[in-house]
């Protein structure tokens, strides 16, 4: 079975995060970018990386970034 690609997890985690009604620093919703640019350590949001970590766990993805 094929993996994911990191902008496809990006945008599962931004839908999660939709989802659960988690604003965003500045928009009105969570798109893959908002949310890559959190993976990078860009911008700090605690509630978004650990959504990012948990998809990225259930896919048995390890995220190599900073703020990781």
């Amino acid at each position: 079975m094929k993996r994911p690609g990191r902008v496809s997890l990006y945008q599962q985690v931004a839908n999660n995060l939709n989802k659960k009604g988690i604003k965003p620093f500045s928009a009105r919703e969570w798109k893959a970018t908002n949310v890559q640019s959190v993976a990078y350590g860009h911008i700090i949001n605690e509630q978004a990386m650990a959504e990012i970590n948990k998809v990225f766990r259930k896919h048995n993805l390890e995220l190599k970034c900073k703020s990781s």
